[in-house]
């Protein structure tokens, strides 16, 4: 990238979020505490069965481990897997909408506009959009020069292991919008997080392409169930 652009800055990280308690006493906490509960402590505050707390929680982690964790609840409760009627259809549909009301969540426009500074800001919505994909799926988020998102397109859907993309479909989007940083993103749906041989390639020729169309290419993200990692942190394709 040229010496000229002034960005804000960007420090690369890994993010996987801790699960201390929150049911301890047999009763919930005061909701500020909500995001410090584990899984099952949270899926129990949903159930709302009228039972006591500890019986809620037993429940609760019962359901989480006859599904194989929180993916596998989601799949259940929307019926998109076999034994999906382990789940009472009463919670299923109350747990499904709890489902989709976090994704929208994550989804919705911010009213200011969306600045990234760090892999924080975007890769939780990355993993909500993308994690749970069947397929290989690239995008790109496009960035203006106060790294505010422009646009987040895919580039291209793949098999179980690969999304092909030449360099001129990456920047496309980014050329259009006179964007000056994108950064890149894409899933692995066998829910392994370590950059294959050919992750770390791709992202080479990407950064060089951006260095000849004067883009910046801020990082590299894999995503799967339960997290992403930066390569830039990692240093993995870059300088």
């Amino acid at each position: 990238m040229t010496e000229t652009l002034d960005l804000p800055s960007y420090s690369g990280s890994t993010y996987i979020a801790g699960e201390p308690g929150m049911f301890r006493d047999g009763a919930p906490v005061r909701p500020p505490a909500w995001a410090q509960g584990s899984t099952a402590e949270l899926l129990a505050t949903v159930l709302a069965t009228g039972h006591p707390g500890a019986r809620r929680l037993d429940a609760a982690e019962r359901l989480l481990q006859e599904c194989g964790g929180l993916a596998g609840l989601a799949q259940c409760v929307t019926g998109n897997r076999e034994g999906a009627g382990v789940v009472p259809p009463a919670t299923a549909c109350r747990l499904a909408a709890a489902l989709e009301l976090g994704r929208r969540a994550l989804l919705e426009p911010p009213a200011t506009p969306f600045q990234v500074r760090s892999p924080h800001d975007i890769g939780p919505l990355l993993v909500a959009e993308m994690a749970a994909l069947e397929q290989e799926c690239l995008r790109v988020v496009v960035l203006n020069t106060k790294n505010h998102v422009l646009a987040m397109p895919t580039v291209s859907m793949g098999g179980i292991s690969h999304a092909p993309a030449q360099p001129r479909d990456i920047f496309r989007e980014a050329i259009r919008r006179n964007a000056t940083s994108v950064i890149i993103a894409h899933n692995h749906p066998s829910c392994e997080l370590t950059p294959s041989l050919d992750d770390l390639a791709a992202t080479r020729e990407i950064v060089a392409a951006g260095v000849l169309l004067g883009i910046e290419v801020l990082d590299h993200l894999v995503v799967a169930r339960g997290g992403y990692i930066s390569l830039r942190e990692r240093r993995l394709g870059f300088g």
